[in-house]
């Protein structure tokens, strides 16, 4: 995770090698990072399935692929990505446990 030097809690600190350092971020700025990062996942994993949908229902000419899509695909893009949303929105009071 990349964190910006001039943040306050960014504290840069030798790692024992000469030209290494470590990041220090609390524990809440990883997670955070972490929930964003699998929304993003999420997102483009909707964006595939529905667009997929799409693509290979009424755009595409019949193919192989389209038909796969139509039938795997696109819906199992679908449920991950609706998987993964619930899991980087999650519950916001087990959330408060976890950080507090």
């Amino acid at each position: 995770m990349a964190v910006a030097l001039d943040h306050p809690r960014a504290q840069a600190r030798p790692a024992g090698r000469a030209g290494r350092l470590t990041l220090a971020a609390s524990r809440h700025e990883v997670q955070e990072a972490g929930r964003e990062a699998v929304a993003t996942v999420a997102g483009g994993l909707l964006l595939r399935g529905a667009l997929g949908l799409v693509y290979s229902g009424f755009v595409g000419k019949r193919s192989l692929f389209t038909r796969w899509d139509l039938a795997v695909y696109s819906p199992f893009s679908l449920v991950v990505g609706a998987l993964a949303a619930g899991v980087a929105v999650g519950d916001k009071e087990s959330r408060a446990d976890v950080i507090g």
